[in-house]
């Protein structure tokens, strides 16, 4: 496999950090590999607020405050003992005509950073459990515009089973391929064998868009498979060069 397929295929949510601090230089890199990633009409609707110990400790203490859900005070406490967190503003509003689209590039951009942040011996865990209290958030720390997301970073300390992930059997709709009146199975593409040469196993975080004023199969997962894919044909593509 080449070095893409590996960050992708071993790219893991850590959910345990030690203390060690993060160099700000490995800090910079994961931004600017952040920076990199795809948006819509390159609008690159991302604003990032970085937060490091203790005030990110006491930043999820008053967070707790604010839910009751198990989960998402299993996050906060999992956020609480972290080094790093980058916290991930959409600067656009839902009455944008692509906000939708904007959203899925925040997908982009989130998993830009978690491949490089494995790249450099990081782990990181996507927290979109902030969605739960975002507002509150801009309230309590006078934010101009509400988080969407949530990346903890941190050198990874016990370590945790990996979650399966859905193969392309499991996600791919048939019938795509099929041309009108088109009934010779010779003339039909094999797409189910192309998809199954990506090798991705479509191993992106389990994270989903929480917002209920959209539908629950839109947002930010879209974003990050797209960008999965763009990843690997580039690297097809360097490959043959």
């Amino acid at each position: 496999m080449t070095k893409l397929e590996d960050a992708i295929n071993d790219r893991h949510s850590v959910r345990d950090f030690k203390e060690d601090e993060v160099p700000w230089s490995l800090v910079e890199e994961i931004l600017e590999a952040g920076c990199q990633a795809p948006s819509s009409k390159n609008e690159q609707p991302w604003k990032v607020a970085v937060i490091g110990q203790p005030r990110l400790s006491w930043m999820a203490e008053e967070m707790l405050g604010w839910v009751e859900d198990r989960k998402v005070r299993r996050t906060l406490e999992i956020m609480s003992k972290a080094p790093i967190c980058l916290l991930v503003f959409l600067d656009k509003t839902e009455s944008s005509p692509r906000y939708i689209a904007h959203v899925q590039s925040i997908g982009a951009f989130m998993e830009n950073m978690m491949l490089k942040a494995h790249d450099l011996g990081l782990g990181t865990l996507w927290c979109g459990d902030i969605l739960n209290c975002s507002e509150e958030v801009k309230d309590f720390f006078r934010l101009k515009d509400r988080p969407v997301a949530a990346l903890l970073i941190g050198y990874e300390g016990q370590k945790w089973k990996r979650k399966r992930h859905k193969d392309v059997d499991d996600i791919l709709i048939r019938g795509y391929d099929e041309g009108p009146g088109d009934d010779s199975s010779e003339s039909k593409p094999d797409v189910k064998s192309r998809l199954r040469n990506l090798r991705l196993r479509f191993r992106c975080p389990e994270t989903v868009w929480h917002d209920p004023g959209l539908p629950r199969d839109r947002g930010m997962p879209s974003g990050v498979l797209g960008e999965l894919l763009l990843l690997q044909l580039f690297s097809w593509q360097e490959a043959k060069s």
